[in-house]
């Protein structure tokens, strides 16, 4: 009786702590990746040239890892009260053979 106890409480210590393995893996891969806009400059200064290139990217920006992006189905910049749509300007780009855009 207390060895068919023994193996019950066991089993559930070991199923407990694989479930929370993968709860913890998968949480990891779940929230790494972003969609990322990164600037050519990230100070402009009152000398500096006003033009600035953006790079559109789906990385996971603590380990440089990238992934293919998509092109986004709307992009642009709201300058005042008005919209300037600026997905017409976006090209296609590869870096270590991932799909980004500028």
């Amino acid at each position: 009786m207390q060895l068919q106890i023994k193996e019950d409480k066991m089993i559930k210590i070991i199923s407990i702590m694989f479930l929370m393995f993968f709860m913890l893996y998968g949480a990891q891969n779940g929230w790494a990746h972003f969609g990322v806009i990164m600037p050519s400059d990230d100070i402009i200064s009152a000398k500096d040239s006003k033009k600035i290139t953006l790079q559109v990217k789906f990385m996971h920006p603590f380990e440089w890892q990238y992934m293919n992006m998509e092109k986004p189905v709307k992009f642009g910049v709201i300058i005042g009260d008005k919209n300037q749509d600026l997905l017409k300007d976006l090209k296609s780009k590869k870096t270590k053979g991932f799909t980004f855009w500028e």
